[in-house]
């Protein structure tokens, strides 16, 4: 055997050695593009389950707290009418007090005037 054909044989082997290779290669990268592919999909569902997942849960923690707000804003209310009705009576009772204490002064006062007054003219009358 000639070097000739010891290359002619090595460059045939090598052919076929780097045909498989190619082929095994490109078998070997549709492989792994289709399981990439799978993950990505999985990965998307997955995803799409997890935001599902969160908007529900937000619609229930959004009206969780619209009624907590609601019952807060009426025992709000509750208490705040009975206060207002607690100073209101309470403002009536001082207004009717200072009222009453402003009569009896009024009076005592307008003794105090009309008796001297009334002396006086009686007085004048028996001259």
């Amino acid at each position: 055997m000639n070097r000739q054909e010891v290359r002619e044989i090595a460059d045939l082997y090598l052919s076929r050695l780097d045909e498989r290779l190619e082929r095994r290669l490109a078998e070997f990268g549709a492989t792994v593009e289709g399981r990439f592919a799978e993950f990505g999909a999985t990965v998307g569902q997955r995803f799409a389950a997890f935001g599902a997942t969160v908007d529900r849960r937000f619609v229930e923690l959004d009206v969780k707290m619209e009624r907590r707000l609601v019952e807060l804003e009426s025992r709000i209310e509750s208490k705040m009418t009975a206060g207002f009705a607690a100073v209101r009576i309470e403002f009536n009772d001082r207004l009717s007090a200072q009222y009453r204490d402003l009569l009896r002064w009024f009076f005592i006062f307008s003794a105090g005037t009309i008796v001297p007054l009334t002396g006086l003219m009686i007085a004048l009358v028996k001259l």
